[in-house]
């Protein structure tokens, strides 16, 4: 999946309310490059032991390729649409392209952020959301072969993706087919995709993904499987700690100095004992509950983070 920010992680030191997938509610998320996933600002009701939510950018994937973007013929069925309607800015929450064409994000000045919304031809034989999808040119061009109302991302370094859907309605009530999904807003409101939220302790995303928070919820992540990542291991976005950890504040890791966080894990508060399942158990660290009292969702209530006591 890919996303973006380039913000600096802030340390911040409790613990942070998360809404219900079912809610409606967007997960706004900040501006920044592109990376694999929708990051999010910590400075939402409460806070948490994470310092960032901010996924890495290393992740980007933008593919060399010299194929052009598909023709009117490909993306205008019947010749419905116009021969050629140049650079057209669009609304990615009303769609209001012409027919055969549809409303994407991309780069408009080259460079590694999504930053703007433009028109692109709808593809002949457009890939359905959840299948495999290609990208014209990188993964910042908004040129895909996805449906309408759908958007290529989690893009490789060859140009394939898979189609996610695009949130409909607006950012104050957006909606997403999928029940088990929830609108992640990133990249200023440019990036508008339906994500599947999951749970960090059980780990229950598809092989190749992590369960990683995202500011008022969990999200399913690329796992970028790094050389390090391992708990007490330094890290600066949240998608570099391997699955089941994540990035904490310096202060809350046993031995962890000189870092702008560093991996710690994830625990179940309904185990008998907790604190014993934390890896710096010895050295004081406790299972802490992720939410602030009475704004845990039912199925995430037991969700813990190992975190040394303030």
């Amino acid at each position: 999946m890919n996303g973006l920010s380039t913000q600096t992680p802030t340390p911040v030191l409790a613990v942070f309310a998360l809404l219900s997938a079912c809610s409606g509610r967007a997960v706004v998320s900040g501006e920044g490059d592109a990376s694999t996933s929708g990051s999010a600002d910590t400075s939402s009701s409460g806070s948490t032991v994470a310092p960032t939510t901010t996924i890495d950018p290393s992740n980007v994937t933008a593919p060399d390729s010299s194929s052009e973007a598909g023709s009117d013929e490909s993306g205008c069925p019947g010749g419905s649409c116009t021969t050629d309607i140049g650079e057209q800015s669009c609304d990615l929450w009303a769609q209001d392209c012409p027919p055969g064409y549809k409303c994407s994000p991309f780069s408009n000045d080259g460079g590694s952020a999504w930053n703007d919304s433009h028109c692109v031809p709808i593809d002949a034989e457009p890939a359905g959301v959840g299948e495999p999808c290609t990208v014209t040119g990188s993964a910042l061009t908004g040129v895909d072969d996805c449906v309408f109302g759908a958007f290529c991302w989690d893009v490789d370094r060859t140009g394939q993706g898979e189609c996610y859907e695009l949130c409909r309605g607006s950012e104050s009530d957006p909606v997403c087919t999928d029940p088990t999904a929830e609108c992640n807003v990133s990249a200023d409101g440019v990036l508008i995709i339906c994500l599947p939220t999951c749970d960090p302790v059980g780990q229950d995303c598809d092989e190749g993904y992590a369960c990683y928070p995202a500011l008022e919820t969990f999200h399913c992540l690329p796992d970028p499987s790094p050389a390090d990542g391992g708990y007490a291991d330094p890290c600066e976005f949240v998608n570099v700690c391997d699955p089941g950890l994540f990035c904490a504040a310096p202060e809350r890791v046993p031995g962890c100095v000189g870092a702008s966080g560093c991996c710690s894990e994830f625990c179940d508060l309904e185990l008998g004992d907790p604190d014993a399942s934390c890896a710096g158990a010895a050295q004081g660290q406790v299972c802490v509950p992720w939410f602030e009292e009475g704004m845990a969702p039912p199925a995430l209530a037991h969700v813990g983070a190992c975190s040394l006591p303030e």
